[in-house]
């Protein structure tokens, strides 16, 4: 089992699988930036803590083929080496659009 003896408070850290969620719900707002704490748990004893790192939010419009133009943030964080844009509705926080790796994969929700 991993040593978490040098992690002196555990409860700050939010696991891997969870945080893409928890972006949805911080006080978002032009300019915001982040530091979130995460944990990946492996049961064999390779869990990793690392972070995440909002870098930007930006106001947008994004075009929805149902709903229309919905006023969204534009979130860019970053996790390990990897960038993803959150495209983040601004008024229910439903997440519309993710691009991950540059653009090099797109996932569409509801468009």
């Amino acid at each position: 089992m991993k040593d978490l003896s040098s992690y002196k408070d555990l409860s700050s850290y939010n696991e891997v699988g969870a945080y893409q969620h928890i972006i949805r719900w911080l006080p978002l707002k032009k300019g915001y930036k982040k530091e979130l704490l995460v944990y990946d748990f492996d049961p064999n004893s390779n869990t990793s803590f690392s972070k995440v790192k909002i870098l930007e939010v930006k106001y947008e419009n994004f075009q929805t083929e149902n709903s229309g133009i919905r006023p969204v943030f534009k979130v860019t964080e970053i996790y390990k080496d990897s960038k993803t844009v959150h495209f983040i509705d601004k008024v229910d926080r439903r997440i519309w659009k993710q691009e991950f790796n540059d653009g090099k994969l797109i996932i569409l929700y509801d468009a």
